[in-house]
């Protein structure tokens, strides 16, 4: 095996390696949809779950976050005055039962910026404990993977980086031992490596199920956000267009401009991202 490694052009063993890399990459990504069973239970229907659930699935912490300040600012729940750096979020008050925060995270934030608070300080506030049942939530119904469902990715790219690492290390050595050439190995390795993190995605929490609930989620909600767009009037519902596409839908609404404005991707991506995780 070693004689024949060695004696091997590093132009045919790069034609190997690749042929190596689809296959052991095709068969990683096989065996992680086997594992994923989500799809065996039935689709939830788009009305199933709340904004912040679907605010949750869709994006990360901090998107469960913007939405809970955009529905409590849409209730009339939040004032926003200022803007750039000198954007100040405060509180107020109503008896309204409609208009009452939600218990858990709406209800945090609420009672947090009792005084008039920066934009950037509301966005550190750190909720991660509000934002477990949410999570919790979406596990048991199958739409998000649980601890153990994300270790198989992590495990399948651990084996599949060790066969292919182990054959272009082996090629290097013996390469570097005799004086031949192995840049382009090296360079083949590093594309390898980062291509099966791409196709393994094993960062991404959700499962089958829950990515062919985000697609039904969006074709449900998609004349809402139309809607938004076209009329540019406030309306509740509009929270759950915000809670599938994001802030931007909002965007050249100017009903909507005060709050675009003060918690933007751009202006929120500056902060520490205190909220918490999944």
């Amino acid at each position: 095996m070693l004689d024949t490694l060695t004696q091997m052009s590093e132009m045919t063993f790069l034609i190997y390696f690749i042929g190596l890399t689809v296959v052991c990459v095709g068969i990683g990504k096989l065996i992680i949809q086997v594992s994923d069973s989500s799809v065996k239970n039935a689709l939830p229907t788009p009305d199933q779950f709340d904004y912040l659930s679907i605010a949750a699935l869709n994006g990360s912490s901090k998107s469960v976050f913007l939405v809970a300040l955009f529905s409590l600012w849409q209730r009339g729940l939040l004032s926003i005055t200022g803007k750039a750096d000198s954007t100040r979020v405060q509180s107020t008050h109503t008896h309204s039962e409609y208009e009452r925060p939600k218990a858990g995270l709406e209800e945090t934030i609420y009672f947090s910026v009792q005084n008039s608070t920066k934009a950037k300080e509301v966005l550190a506030l750190d909720v991660s404990k509000y934002l477990q049942p949410i999570y919790q939530g979406l596990e048991d119904s199958h739409l998000l993977q649980t601890a153990q469902q994300k270790l198989i990715p992590w495990l399948v790219m651990a084996i599949t980086l060790l066969i292919l690492d182990g054959a272009a290390l082996a090629k290097i050595y013996l390469s570097l031992t005799n004086k031949q050439n192995f840049l382009l190995t090296i360079a083949a390795l590093v594309i390898a490596t980062v291509a099966t993190f791409f196709f393994y995605n094993p960062t991404r929490r959700v499962t089958r199920l829950g990515q062919n609930y985000l697609t039904s989620l969006s074709e449900h909600y998609t004349p809402l956000a139309k809607e938004i767009k076209d009329k540019k009037t406030q309306s509740a519902d509009h929270v759950y267009a915000v809670a599938v596409f994001g802030v931007s839908v909002l965007a050249d609404v100017a009903v909507y401009n005060p709050f675009v404005r003060a918690f933007s991707p751009e202006n929120s991506s500056e902060t520490g991202g205190g909220c918490g995780g999944g």
